[in-house]
């Protein structure tokens, strides 16, 4: 009968210690697919601009396509289908990420590259009551914005790979609680050859070509004489 008992304890042991493992495997594995930066919504690069919504200061930033209340742009029209996070890949010259603050003046952002911090937007004046020196009709100016330094941005350099980016509040301009703004990303051109490689290249170009001359003149007189 103790056997028995003890067999029955051993296995109800083993029965709540395999539970627990599988309940600690389970959460182990959630907290890492959570470390794991997410790809879901390619974007690319070039001269189009990405409007994102934002709310109170310590929340992520939306993109338009899930926010669906972003104000219209213009100067350029910016997309307004992009959800996050916002995923693209660079080629062997990297680029680089610009961020611009819309409308009321005084927001500020942080952005991440691949859940890495990438640093704040420029620290600019809050002014209180709000400021939208670029707003107007319920329309926000994208060039007008980019041309005036009391709002806030930055452009961030990227390296070659991929890259899945997302943003942070930080400050609210004024009295506001959501706003929106844009963002552009930018392909650098590939690195022209140094002149002194191009030079060195021609004349090894000639250097052959000469060679190539004076076989042939060699293979005909030899000929010739015979």
């Amino acid at each position: 009968m103790r056997t028995n008992c003890s067999g029955r304890n051993r296995r109800g042991g083993w029965t709540a210690s395999i539970k627990n493992f599988r309940i600690q495997g389970a959460l182990l594995g959630a907290l890492a697919l959570a470390a794991v930066p997410a790809f879901g919504n390619p974007i690319t690069a070039g001269p189009k601009w990405y409007e994102f919504d934002f709310g109170l200061a310590g929340t992520a930033a939306i993109g338009c396509g899930t926010a669906l209340t972003c104000t219209q742009t213009q100067n350029p029209a910016a997309d307004q289908g992009n959800t996050t996070p916002w995923t693209f890949s660079l080629g062997p010259s990297g680029g680089s990420l610009f961020v611009l603050d819309l409308g009321d003046v005084g927001d500020r952002f942080e952005v991440f590259d691949n859940l890495a911090s990438l640093g704040l937007t420029s620290n600019v004046a809050n002014p209180t009551p709000n400021s939208n020196p670029c707003g107007s009709a319920g329309v926000l100016d994208i060039a007008c914005s980019a041309g005036n330094a009391a709002y806030s941005n930055r452009l961030y350099s990227l390296a070659s790979g991929s890259h899945s980016i997302t943003i942070n509040v930080v400050q609210n301009a004024g009295t506001t609680t959501f706003g929106q703004a844009v963002f552009q990303v930018t392909q650098s051109p590939s690195a022209a050859p140094e002149p002194s490689y191009i030079i060195l290249m021609s004349a090894g170009l000639v250097g052959l070509a000469y060679s190539r001359r004076r076989r042939v003149v060699s293979v005909t007189n030899g000929i010739a004489l015979r």
